[in-house]
């Protein structure tokens, strides 16, 4: 989608998350964080008929998301970009900030 102050991309969670898988499956992680011991999530709204089932539930047990504090994942939603860092840090097994984020602010 084309703004006046240039080009705004917008992916669905589920596509954000399939390229986290496909980097995991190509090898560019050299080594995922193992599986978070606890409970498996469930999510009312990931379906098992839901394409990105698999996925979702994969990156779920390894501990890089963790969907909303209602349960639900929400497939369908945008990912703002604090999530997504948030993501690609928990997949390369770095430590995340305590301060619950950084305010991102807009290139001119």
């Amino acid at each position: 989608m084309a703004t006046k102050t240039g080009f705004v991309l917008s992916f669905g969670r589920c596509a954000v998350l399939m390229l986290l898988v496909l980097a995991l499956t190509l090898g560019l992680v050299l080594m995922p964080p193992p599986p978070v011991a606890g409970a498996a999530p469930d999510f009312p709204d990931v379906p098992t008929h839901h394409p990105y089932h698999q996925a979702v539930y994969d990156l779920a047990d390894r501990g890089i998301i963790s969907g909303y504090s209602d349960g639900t994942f929400g497939p369908e939603q945008s990912v703002f970009r604090q999530q997504f860092a948030k993501m690609i840090v928990k997949t390369l097994g770095l430590p995340v900030s305590p301060h619950g984020g950084m305010p991102l602010r807009r290139r001119p």
